[in-house]
């Protein structure tokens, strides 16, 4: 079985998948802040929306793909993401549109 992560990176040539081989290691830690500040119930148009809450959540991504299994080999040159996330929570549903930047 072959392991993927699906991308739209430009880099990627029209691949659909950016990382693919057959195991993988994947590791992610966030943040997720709730401010007391929330600016849809400032306006009378927003409050419309029924925003209960915004988190913003900074982020990383840590992970590798390769042939075989190997503790060794799954943890050298490993490829990292960082990125902030923004999710809402409106009308008991959360949206979380987010962006990541590679290193």
């Amino acid at each position: 079985m072959n392991m993927h992560v699906e991308t739209n990176h430009p880099h990627d040539k029209g691949h659909l998948y950016r990382y693919s081989d057959k195991t993988a290691i994947y590791y992610v830690a966030e943040l997720r802040l709730i401010p007391k500040w929330n600016p849809f119930n400032n306006y009378q148009l927003l409050k419309l929306l029924e925003v209960d809450w915004i988190q913003l959540v900074p982020f990383i991504e840590i992970g590798r793909v390769a042939p075989e299994w190997s503790i060794s080999t799954l943890h050298s040159d490993m490829k990292k993401v960082v990125g902030l996330g923004l999710r809402f929570m409106a009308k008991k549903s959360c949206f979380s549109p987010g962006h990541s930047f590679l290193k």
